[in-house]
This record gives C-alpha cells, structure tokens and sequence, in this order.
C-alpha cells in the first residue's frame, strides 16, 4: 500500500510517470542490488520523483535489467484542453450537476497541475438557442477549472459544451441534454386571429403550460380556461373555454365572439399558474341577416311627416350592424287600424348598413299602427305600435323637449339639448326649420355659453349638441328664442368642477302622456349622475325602470332593463296599457340612489262616431244606409227639409236635396248635416244666423254653411249650430248669447267663427245657451252661459272661451242637455270604461247622482255603477 505522502496512487494513472526500473551503477551483481534496496527506500520514504531524477539524470538512466539508458520521463508544456467531467443532462434555468471539470494538459495527455491558465466554456451545438448562465471563466487549480454554477435556459436535445484558453488547443464536451422545468405559467402559443362575430376563430387557439424558462412542459395535462379580457362591445365568448393540455399545450378550436368590435383580448388561467393575456384581435360583422328597426315610428299626425326619421339597420345574426351592406329596404303598413295609406320613400337604399326614411307620413287619424320592414333574403322586422292622430296646427311656441343636464365646467352638456316648435296645442310642428338660438337665462356664475348657439330645426327640432359653460355654478337656465314665437326657458341645471364617481340616477328624459299601449315619446332617458349631478358620462351601468305610481293597475311594457351609452340609459319602446291620470316611473340601478319620474297620463285617443239618429225638441232625422236625410215630426220653422212649411209628419219623409249625408243633427227648430264628402248643410229657422249661409232667412231645404269649411260633424244647438273639422278645429255660427260661440266674443255671427284656444276636438256638442267639446287626449271643455255650473268648472261664471271641466276626467264623449223650464240646462260624458259623469242643473235629479234640486258645479258620477 502506498506511504500516506506518497502521490503514487494518483500517477499510476497518468503516462508521464514511467514504470520504476533498475539502475544500472556500471557493474553488477551485489553493488547492484545494495543500490537497488537503496533505492527503494527513498521510495518507501516518499521520495518517488528524486529517484526519478536521480535515475534519470545523475545515473544516466534506469533499467529493468542490465541493458543501457532508456529515455528521459515527467510532465511536459500545457498544451490542451480536455473535459475531466463531462456535462450532465439538466432541467432547463437548474445547475448542471455534478460540476464539470476542464484539466489543462500537455501534449501526452498529462495534467499540468501547475497551470493555473483562466479557461472559458461556451455553447458548442445549441439546438434550442439556449443561453448559458453562470459563471464561464474560471482560472485553474492544480491544473483543472471547475465550472460549478452553470445552467441553460432552454430545452433541448444534443447540446455541447466548447472549453478555450489561450494558447492552448480547445474541447469540446460530449453531448447531453436540457429538459422542461416545473410548471409555472402559460402563455398563448396560437393567438387568436381576427374572425366574425359568431364565426369560429381560426387557427384554433393554443394556450401552452411552460416552466419558468419559457419551455412548454410536454408532461402537463393541466385545465386552462380561456375568458374574455378587454372587452370593447360587451361580447359573448362561446364555444368549449375549458380544455386539459395535451403534451402541454390546450387546444381550442370551438371559440367564437358574438358582438363586432376592435382591440378584443382573451385570458388563460389554471389553478397554481401564472396566466396569460392574448395579443388584441378584431371580431368582425357576419353576414347580412335580418332587418331591425333601430329609430321606431314615432306617433304623428295625420298627413304629417313622422319624426324623428324612422331608421331600419341590416344586421348580422348576432345582432351587428352590417356597415358595408347597401340593401334596398322597403317598409309598408302592418297593422293597418284605419286603413291608412302610407305615404313618402318606402324604399331606400341602406347606407352604412342603415336606411333612413325621412318623408313618411299616414293620412288617417288611427291607434296601434304599424309598420313592417323587408329586403330580399333578410329576414324582415315589425315595428313597435304607434299612432297617427289629427292635424298640427301653425307654429306657436318653443319648448324644451331634453332638458340641459348637470355638467362639468367646459364639457360638453350631454345629452344634447332639443328645441321644439309647436303649435298651441303642444304638437310638434314636423315641418318647421325655423332657426331657434339659446342663451343663458339664469347666470349665477356669470359664465359664458360656448358652442353653436343658433340651430335650425329638422322636423322641427332643433338639437345643440357642442354647449358647454365655464364656469361652475348652481341653477343655470337656458333660454330659447325663435322670430315670431313664443320663447322657453330651460329647467335649472349646475355646473361643477370636476365630475365625481356615479351616485345617483336622475330622469334626464321623463315620460310624456301617452297612449294606452303605444310607445311612450320621446324616448324616456335616465342618465347615471355624480353626487353634485354632473353625468358620469363613463357610465355603462345596467338602469332599470318600473311603474312607481300606478293609478289603474297597469302594467309596464317594453325593455325595462338598458345599459347605459355615456352615462345614460334609453328607454324607446316602454308603453303603459291601462289609461290613468298619475303614472310614475322609478329607475334603480345596483350601488346607486334611484330616482322617480315626474307624473304623467296615459290616455286614450278618443274618435267618436258620426251621429246617423238625432233626437230635437220637436222633431227628429236620420241617415238612411243610402246616405239619404229622412226626417218627422213638427216642422212649424221648415225643419224637416222636405220645402215646406207647418206640415207636421208623423212619418219620415226625405230631405230635399239629393245629398249623401254622414251624420245628421237636430234642434228644436233646425236641422244640420254632413256630407259623406265633408260639406255642411242647415235647413229650418235661422234666426240668429243658425243655418251659418251668410243670412238671417230660414229655408225648409238644405243651404250649404258658408266658407267651404270641411267637417266631420255638426252639432244643433238652439239658435247656432257648432262643427268639427277632420283636423280637430272647432267652429259656431248663429246666435252668441253669453258667448255660446267660443270666439271671446258675445256678437251673433251668419257664418262660421274659429273657438278660441287652438284645442284639437274630436266631437262636439251645442245646447241651449252652452255648448262643449271633448278633445283628441280625451279632455272636456266647455263655454258659454254657467248660471247653474253648466261648464263643469267649479264656477257659475260664464265664459265666451272654452274652460276646462275639473276633475281631470278622460272622457270619450260629452252631451249638452236643453233648457229646462228656467233656462237652465246640464251637461254629461262618458269616459273610455263606460262610466258616466255629469254636471250642471239638477232640479229634477237629472244628474243621476241621487239628489235632485242641488247645483253640481263639477262632474259628479251618475250612481248604479253603470258601463254605458
């Protein structure tokens, strides 16, 4: 066993060192063999090398037998490189382990173990571009370098290291191999590509399990979920969004996106890694599908433009606006309630993927129209209800119909401010283009308005959408004014600093009085407001409405439930079916205060039929199925119509003439009718002026009434006669005692005089000395002599105006009684639900509310409980 200094192990393995031989002393026999135990013990005692030297040098060499010198040994020049421990195969980021070794040698392949040469290793084959960490340059050490903190980064198979050092010939290592690391992330291999809505997404997307490296860990079978991350149109992700990795890497190839928009990303995750976010991408519009009415036709009147312009989008089957589609769309009447007839460009050509059809009209007053939109290969598409009422009379006034809203100081004030032109009647004149300007009213900030201030109307709206103020300030007004109108001034409004986090909801667009089961307009709008009552205009908050108030049990219709479009939510199809006086709306949002709407009335329209039997004091007409006038009874003043005079008949006899007649009316000592083309004729008395042909002279034959007027009916009274236009303008004629002509007057008039007050009728009643109307909405109103509250309006005083009956009633018809024996008289109406009201002198109970003898100055119900 070798001495414990004795290095003898180690370089029995190294070439440099010889086999020990003899020496040969010159001589032989026992001089040799004294040296050679001599010899041996300076081995024993560690002294190896000077043997060696010694033999080599002072003996002129060594011999394992008696022969000659042999040839100088011992470690020659560094002269190479060469691996003493190769690489072993490693996790990729993880050190290589056991640590190589690099030895420098000399040209026999000895370590020179007094070389202390700096040696550096790199990347030799990199079949997976990996990079080399750690420290690679390490002097030697007894002649070897110990490379013991590297690593590489990526995985891969048949990497090889490359040892230098100058000077010196260069290694190369065997090859060996870096696998995949732990799990830690995953990241998005295939990214999703831009597709159309509904459409699969294609190439399939590929979500990879990858360890810190970035190396996909082939051995994962992990459960990715892919979800929506940014998402610009609030999209649908559909198809399989949960797949197990497959030698590390899930597929999804059933991916789909309903809604088109820009810049949409995707997320991966999975339990105990880091996610991943998808480049962006576009979903796109599919193919034209079907038609949807985006602007609904609006209520109108007849022969009226119906405004705003009705739009129809061509969209995909998602739901998209297909912006490149020019398709001819053409709308025609549905629901047909009063066979109108439709008016204007019923087909127009999409533009952006939307036609718009601005001249449309219907010419029949009529409720529950609708309008049906078709083009080839699309599918078509109802409109919501509306309906078409009588005709709007001239431009009278301005209001605000969208009220400016709380803003910040030099934002714009959104939703744009809307001015409309109306007649007296608060219809809105279509027509208009009237140039209308806004200015500050109230300044409490003495701010300044910026913006265009002077708009024209468009279907006689005029909308301000760029004003803005400076300064902030609370209760601000907006005045509007118009050449020839009357003007308006806003509701008050603040404007603040800066706009805070949503708070609350506020109605920016109330509802309006509507017609049971048509659509409420304008649109109702509830915008999301900051605790000061700016708009949040960032707002997409999901607004609910519902009915607050309900005075007739009714139930809300529509879409109730909107997201808000920079900060405020539309409401455009919401209708009410029950009429009642009183309705609310309350909107609720989660997280912010609600609010409650205005009051408002749903009503019904009322259109009363034409009279074809009428009762007088002493006589009575009719229409026969023909048209023709008949009538019977006295005929003291020629009120029969037949040319003569104090023939009383006691069966119907045919009124002169050869008219076609409509509807018939009687008094008590003259008659009056309508023609089935609208012309009004009189016969009988005409005192006072009754038979309205410009004369005081009776005839026993129909005179036509003077001013080529257009009724829809007439109504008898004593001594005068009223009518209604087709358009809803109410006209007397005859005596006006007490101002029973309407006109503000008390002075008798031989042809027809406009009532005051601009009122849209739909029938109308004449009686002794007091005549009375219901309107369009279903209001009364009455005018004349009111010595015992005839006129229904809390008073006894008379009024040659039309004044509301109290109560705020809707009645569908109304009936003027005659005198009695005092001349006093008593009027009565019916509402839509058949219940009967009535007012005025009750001496003989004649109101029916179970007393007799006492005055009802307001609309008292008629007892029982009668539907009439």
């Amino acid at each position: 066993m070798p001495h414990r200094n004795q290095p003898g192990a180690q370089q029995t393995h190294d070439r440099a060192v010889a086999p020990q031989r003899h020496c040969a002393s010159g001589s032989t026999g026992g001089g040799g063999s004294s040296e050679r135990r001599r010899r041996a013990a300076v081995l024993a005692r560690g002294g190896l090398w000077v043997g060696v030297v010694l033999c080599g040098v002072a003996l002129g060499g060594c011999s394992g037998s008696s022969g000659g010198p042999v040839a100088p040994t011992g470690v020659g020049p560094a002269a190479k490189l060469i691996f003493a421990v190769q690489p072993s195969n490693a996790a990729a980021g993880a050190g290589i382990t056991p640590a190589m070794q690099v030895a420098v040698q000399d040209a026999q392949g000895n370590t020179v173990s007094t070389a202390t040469t700096s040696i550096t290793v790199a990347i030799g084959t990199n079949p997976a571009s990996g990079t080399l960490a750690g420290t690679k340059t390490v002097a030697a050490v007894n002649g070897v370098a110990t490379f013991s903190t590297l690593s590489l980064n990526l995985a891969g198979t048949g990497y090889t290291l490359t040892a230098t050092a100058t000077g010196l010939t260069s290694a190369t290592s065997s090859a060996f191999n870096i696998s995949a690391g732990e799990a830690a992330k995953l990241v998005f291999t295939v990214q999703p590509s831009t597709a159309a809505a509904g459409a699969g997404i294609a190439p399939a997307v590929q979500v990879a399990v990858q360890d810190a490296q970035g190396n996909t860990v082939t051995t994962a079978t992990t459960s990715i979920t892919v979800a929506i991350g940014t998402n610009p149109a609030s999209g649908t992700l559909a198809g399989t969004t949960t797949m197990a990795a497959v030698n590390g890497v899930a597929t999804f190839s059933t991916l789909s996106l309903n809604k088109s928009a820009t810049g949409y990303t995707l997320i991966a995750s999975a339990t105990g890694l880091t996610g991943a976010t998808s480049s962006a991408f576009n979903i796109g519009v599919g193919a034209a599908a079907k038609l949807v009415f985006t602007v609904q036709p609006s209520n109108a009147a007849a022969g009226g433009a119906i405004t705003p312009a009705m739009q129809v989008a061509v969209q995909d089957a998602q739901g998209n606006t297909v912006m490149t589609a020019t398709t001819s769309i053409t709308l025609a009447i549905g629901t047909n309630p009063a066979s109108g007839t439709l008016s204007g460009t019923t087909i127009v050509a999409a533009v952006n993927g939307v036609a718009t059809f601005s001249t449309l009209s219907l010419n029949t007053a009529g409720s529950g129209y609708t309008l049906t939109a078709s083009a080839t290969g699309l599918t078509g598409a109802t409109s919501t209800a509306f309906n078409i009422s009588l005709s709007v009379g001239p431009a009278a006034k301005l209001v605000f119909t969208l009220q400016p809203s709380n803003a910040a100081a030099g934002g714009a004030i959104t939703p744009g401010v809307q001015v409309a032109v109306q007649d007296a009647q608060g219809n809105t004149v279509t027509t208009a283009t009237t140039n209308i300007t806004v200015a500050i009213g109230t300044n409490p900030a003495s701010g300044i308005l910026s913006g265009t201030a002077t708009v024209a109307a468009v279907n006689g709206v005029a909308t301000f959408s760029t004003l803005s103020l400076n300064a902030a300030g609370t209760g601000y007004t907006l005045t509007a004014s118009a050449t020839g109108l009357t003007g308006a001034t806003s509701s008050a409004f603040n404007i603040s600093l800066s706009v805070g986090p949503a708070a609350k909801l506020v109605f920016a667009v109330p509802p309006s009085n509507a017609v049971a089961g048509a659509a409420i307009t304008p649109a109702v709008q509830v915008a999301v407001q900051d605790a000061q009552g700016n708009a949040v205009t960032t707002a997409t908050t999901s607004i609910t409405v519902a009915i607050g108030t309900n005075p007739a049990s009714g139930t809300l219709s529509g879409t109730t439930t909107v997201a808000a479009v920079n900060g405020v939510a539309t409401f455009a199809n919401l209708s009410i079916n029950n009429p009642g006086t009183g309705y609310t709306l309350t909107a609720s949002a989660t997280g912010l205060t609600g609010a409650t709407s205005s009051a408002f009335n749903v009503i019904v329209v009322v259109v009363v039929a034409p009279v074809t039997l009428s009762a007088g004091s002493d006589h009575t007409c009719g229409v026969a199925g023909s048209g023709a006038a008949y009538c019977w009874g006295t005929n003291t003043y020629g009120g029969l119509g037949d040319g003569t005079y104090g023939n009383n008949r006691l069966t119907p006899v045919a009124v002169s003439g050869g008219l076609t007649f409509a509807a018939v009316s009687t008094s008590d000592s003259h008659s009056c009718g309508v023609t089935t083309s609208g012309a009004a004729y009189c016969w009988g008395s005409n005192a006072g002026g009754a038979l309205g042909n410009g004369t005081t002279t009776g005839s026993t034959t129909p005179v036509a009434v003077f001013g080529g007027l257009t009724f829809a009916a007439v109504s008898a009274g004593t001594r005068y006669t009223c009518g209604v236009t087709p358009s809803g303008a109410a006209y007397c004629w005859g005596d006006n005692g007490y101002g029973v002509l309407g006109n503000g007057t008390t002075t008798s008039s031989t042809t027809p005089v406009a009532v005051s007050g601009g009122l849209t009728f739909a029938a109308v009643s004449a009686g002794f000395i007091n005549a009375c109307g219901v309107t369009t909405s279903g209001t009364a109103y009455c005018w004349g002599y009111n010595g015992s509250g005839e006129l229904g309006n809390g008073t006894t005083t008379s009024s040659a105006t039309p004044v509301a009956v109290s109560g705020g009633l809707t009645l569908a018809a109304v009936s003027v009684g005659g005198s009695s024996p005092y001349q006093e008289s008593h009027t009565c109406g019916v509402t839509p639900s058949g219940a009967a009201y009535c007012w005025g002198y009750n001496r003989y109970g004649q109101l029916g509310d179970g007393t007799g003898g006492t005055y009802r100055l307001t609309p008292v119900a008629v007892s029982g409980g009668l539907t009439f």
